[in-house]
């Protein structure tokens, strides 16, 4: 049985037997619902890439997870939810200890633990959205991080590849 396939509606993904699905196009404007994660560093930081869109279109995001940075640090590991609309978590995921694109800055096991730490938080019936998580500028490996996300996580998975629009505008 196949567990993925590319779909162009979300609910076609939601009552398909498949387990994840891929879309391509900008996920912040298109996801409206469920619940939404990316990687973020444990410095407390969300300077570039998806982090630093998701700050300037949820500032709530950003202060929520500078709040526990300040108060207590952060781990590789934790997850900081913050519910942005009435139908729309975001989830601060913390994959990688610190920040740049010289080197790998993603650490696989956090995001083992972070999805460990979701399927406690995120109800089995419902869609996990996820960019190319520490694929990017955090310089993982994707077909690594893939198989961690789809072999660890419950509730089904929205892999977003961005367009080059969408990329150079995280990328800035």
């Amino acid at each position: 049985m196949r567990t993925s396939e590319e779909f162009n509606y979300i609910d076609d993904l939601l009552n398909s037997p498949f387990q994840y699905g891929l879309f391509t196009g900008d996920m912040l404007s298109k996801v409206e619902a469920c619940y939404i994660i990316h990687g973020c560093n444990a410095q407390g930081v969300m300077g570039s890439g998806i982090a630093r869109l998701i700050r300037e279109k949820w500032p709530q995001v950003y202060t929520e997870y500078r709040g526990n940075y300040e108060y207590h640090g952060l781990n590789l590991g934790d997850i900081i939810p913050v519910q942005v609309t009435n139908h729309l978590v975001i989830v601060n995921c913390i994959t990688q200890d610190n920040y740049g694109s010289e080197k790998r800055h993603v650490n696989y096991e956090a995001i083992m633990n972070c999805a460990e730490r979701l399927n406690k938080f995120v109800p089995n019936n419902s869609i996990i959205h996820t960019p190319l998580i520490g694929a990017g500028l955090a310089g993982g490996d994707w077909p690594i991080i893939e198989k961690i996300l789809t072999r660890t996580l419950k509730p089904k998975l929205a892999i977003w590849a961005l367009t080059k629009a969408a990329y150079e505008e995280a990328c800035k």
